[in-house]
């Protein structure tokens, strides 16, 4: 009786560690390449619509010399974005596809700012306008005037229909640009 304790359908305990320890380490080798790409690869930004408002993920703004921000994140893998553009019902954009690598938003109150990459960083420069840090993965356009809005976007690429242009004509058309690496 002893010996069919130990033993589960043919299985003895030493077959059965052997089997456990074989998956722990495979568990733990893909986790450790998960951490490595995720660490490597920069984070995605989002920039939402209404008042220009830049959302960085896993990374927080830093200040790189007035008027220019960037993050502390890992230096990015390429020198292009992917860029996925959502805008209200009845705006008619074209059709977003491929890699972008650079970025130009400009407002109803006439300000303007790029995203670049520069030395596998992003890079916001707001010309002429002043980017606010609300929050450590927060920047703000800030608004000189009220109501203002995202009037015309640029993105400079080397896909399908490069350079893409969208122009708005009120608050609200404009809703997301998520920019990630390629």
């Amino acid at each position: 009786m002893a010996d069919s304790t130990r033993r589960v359908e043919g299985w003895t305990a030493q077959r059965m560690m052997t089997v456990a320890l074989v998956v722990g380490l495979a568990a733990a080798a893909l986790w450790l390449i998960l951490q490595f790409l995720a660490a490597t690869a920069e984070p995605t930004i989002r920039i939402r619509g209404g008042s220009v408002v830049f959302e960085i993920d896993a990374a927080e703004w830093v200040e790189k010399g007035p008027p220019k921000w960037s993050h502390n994140g890992e230096e990015r893998e390429n020198e292009r974005y992917t860029a996925q553009l959502t805008t209200s019902s009845g705006t008619t954009c074209p059709d977003i596809t491929g890699p972008v690598e650079q970025v130009r938003i400009k407002t109803s109150d006439n300000q303007q700012v790029i995203l670049i990459i520069n030395n596998k960083r992003t890079l916001v420069n707001p010309g002429g306008g002043e980017l606010k840090k609300e929050q450590p993965r927060v920047l703000r356009l800030v608004e000189t005037k009220e109501g203002a809005f995202v009037e015309e976007l640029h993105l400079h690429g080397t896909g399908t229909g490069a350079p893409w242009s969208c122009t708005f004509t009120m608050k609200g058309q404009f809703e997301l640009l998520t920019l990630s690496d390629e």
